[in-house]
């Protein structure tokens, strides 16, 4: 596996998995991040999360600890390029002032879920935040209806309920429609 592209790009896409790979689990795997080509992805298996990544070259596979890469990658200067090389059970992080050796798991090993049918949609980030801070109220919490965590994104309107009230944004969000 080979990747490069810049630490600042790399720095931001493993902040965006924080929330996905757990620090603590029983399975090793989980707290590790795949790197597949230029995209990068991380899972709790409740959960998961890729993200692409504007690369000069990507090929590959492995996973690699995400705390552990992330540490790195904060430290390094943001124009910097990063070239992450790994075989094997060991990874390789290569950057102006330094090199680091990290270990590394098979990406065989990496638990892949079925979701069926993948539609990808390209959205105005502005124009979705605008419209989840609105609904954001009326998502339910209570852990009896589980059925109602959440947002329902459906023919470019957003729509969240706790079962006594509704919040729905009518504001178009581009790329969410059918």
């Amino acid at each position: 596996m080979k990747l490069e592209t810049k630490a600042s790009i790399l720095t931001n896409a493993l902040r965006h998995l924080l929330p996905v790979v757990e620090r603590r689990n029983s399975i090793p795997i989980l707290g590790t991040v795949l790197f597949d080509g230029a995209a990068v992805t991380g899972t709790d298996l409740d959960v998961e999360l890729s993200i692409a990544l504007p690369a000069v070259k990507a090929d590959g596979k492995a996973c690699i600890d995400h705390r552990t890469i992330l540490n790195l990658a904060r430290n390094i200067p943001g124009d910097d390029t990063v070239i992450i090389e790994a075989s094997g059970r060991a990874a390789t992080v290569t950057f102006s002032t330094g090199r680091y050796d990290l270990p590394a798991l098979p990406a065989s090993d990496w638990p892949r879920m079925d979701v069926g049918e993948v539609t990808l949609v390209a959205i105005d980030g502005e124009q979705f935040r605008s419209a989840l801070q609105f609904v954001a109220p009326c998502i339910s919490t209570a852990e009896t209806r589980y059925y109602l965590n959440g947002v329902c994104l459906d023919d470019g309107k957003v729509v969240a309920t706790n079962g006594h009230r509704i919040g729905v944004a009518l504001s178009g969000v581009a790329g969410l429609e059918s």
